[in-house]
């Protein structure tokens, strides 16, 4: 009898056991799906994260592209414009250059009279320059 009592004990704990064990193994499905979904959650916010990353660098590519374009394009403007200063800076010189000779040039002829007059016998008379005031400059520019 005691015998069967430890056997009926024995078998008691090991049903006991049995069903504890059974009751662990359900929480630790219970654990594994749960941290499946998590993975699965995981895995797509990954992808997408990588997914709008390209599309950023995408992005950045052209915005750097355009700003070397904008750059290059700024450059030669720049360059147009220092040509185009440079020919006018030339022509104004040329301009002023051939005023001067022609300032000269009356200036020679205007002497060459008063030195021939003088010669002559002539008296020369000069009349001093006057200014205009500001209203017969506008009245004149009428």
């Amino acid at each position: 009898m005691k015998k069967l009592a430890i056997v009926v004990a024995f078998a008691g704990l090991i049903t006991g056991c049995n069903q504890q064990a059974v009751a662990d193994l359900a929480v630790c499905k219970a654990d594994q799906a749960r941290a499946a979904a998590e993975l699965g959650l995981a895995k797509a916010a990954t992808a997408a994260a990588e997914a709008k990353a390209t599309g950023l660098e995408a992005s950045l590519k052209a915005a750097t592209d355009k700003v070397a374009e904008f750059e290059k394009a700024a450059a030669d403007a720049a360059a147009a414009t220092a040509d185009k200063a440079g020919a006018a800076k030339s022509a104004a010189q040329q301009h002023a250059k051939a005023a001067q000779q022609k300032a000269a040039a009356k200036t020679a002829e205007a002497k060459a009279v008063v030195k021939q007059a003088v010669e002559s016998g002539a008296t020369v008379v000069t009349q001093p320059v006057q200014t205009m005031t500001p209203e017969q400059k506008s009245k004149a520019k009428r």
